[in-house]
């Protein structure tokens, strides 16, 4: 007689990046932010579902600013869930005077990632001040589910407010690192640039 058959746990295929594609770093709707202070770094938390050999980075510009921007990746420390170490991979200065989607290839070579956490970061400077970028929407609840809040009222600031992000000083061009950082949270929408990925 035989027996129940035996079944065994689903085996969710990983989709890899294709060389060539922009992808974004957030499962989200985008949202317009709010004005990009210079001198300080926002940071929002992102996962890689597979690794990545990245070429260019990416944004869309919503209200001009007069000057110029960077866009970078930070590693995650696992034990803090924060950014740490030095840069992985950034732009140089990005025209923010454009409303309009804009890229740049990151300094350097190619950077290859391993699937995992990373840290999306924004830095303006003082003439592009006034620059709002897309960004991600106030309801984005994985980033307080990646990262954890320190307190209830920044998980969830409001009925439809559930995005968090960081910020911290740091002088513009200067990509210094993380580890030894200080963070302050920022919750609901925030001028975090949403950054997009080229794989090459």
């Amino acid at each position: 007689m035989m027996g129940a058959p035996v079944f065994s746990p689903a085996i969710v295929p990983v989709t890899p990046y294709i060389a060539g594609r922009w992808y974004s770093t957030a499962t989200t709707v985008g949202a317009g932010g709010l004005a990009a202070a210079t001198d300080l770094v926002r940071l929002y938390p992102f996962f890689l579902r597979a690794p990545i050999t990245v070429s260019d980075l990416g944004t869309r510009v919503i209200t001009v600013g007069l000057g110029s921007f960077q866009l970078a990746i930070y590693a995650n420390n696992p034990t803090t869930m924060r950014p740490t170490g030095t840069v992985l991979a950034r732009t140089a200065g990005i025209l923010s005077t454009v409303a309009d989607v804009v890229e740049a290839d990151i300094t350097g070579a190619n950077v290859s990632l391993a699937a995992g956490m990373y840290w999306g970061a924004t830095n303006v400077d003082a003439t592009s001040a006034t620059a709002i970028f897309q960004t991600t929407g106030a309801s984005l609840a994985t980033s307080s589910g990646l990262m954890g809040a320190t307190t209830m009222a920044f998980a969830t600031s409001g009925s439809n407010a559930t995005n968090l992000s960081l910020t911290t000083p740091m002088a513009y061009n200067t990509w210094s690192t993380m580890t030894g950082a200080t963070f302050t949270e920022v919750s609901g929408l925030t001028g975090a640039a949403h950054i997009f990925i080229k794989a090459a």
